[in-house]
């Protein structure tokens, strides 16, 4: 079982931007959140690649079945992925 940190979390003062949609004005729910972003705007926040090194075929036997254990560290995100982020951020600025 993974244990808390006892530390208090650091709180990160908002940031307020004023909103594009007159009807979310002047809610700061709203203004503190980032500005919406379209789904190809996002691509390259979601991708995991894992590092992997023309040398890395050199490698001795072991170290090679070690490197494929990068693969774990890898994410090729979907479109369908997307497309639910975009919907949530409509949920949320909607209420």
């Amino acid at each position: 079982m993974k244990q808390q940190d006892p530390r208090p979390p650091k709180a990160v003062p908002a940031e307020y931007l004023q909103a594009e949609m007159p009807e979310h004005r002047g809610n700061p729910l709203i203004e503190a959140i980032p500005p919406f972003r379209a789904a190809r705007e996002l691509m390259p926040f979601f991708g995991k690649y894992p590092l992997v090194e023309e040398t890395d075929r050199l490698l001795p036997t072991k170290l090679r079945m070690l490197a494929v254990l990068r693969l774990n560290d890898y994410l090729e995100p979907l479109h369908d992925q997307f497309d639910f982020v975009e919907q949530i951020e409509t949920v949320i600025l909607s209420g």
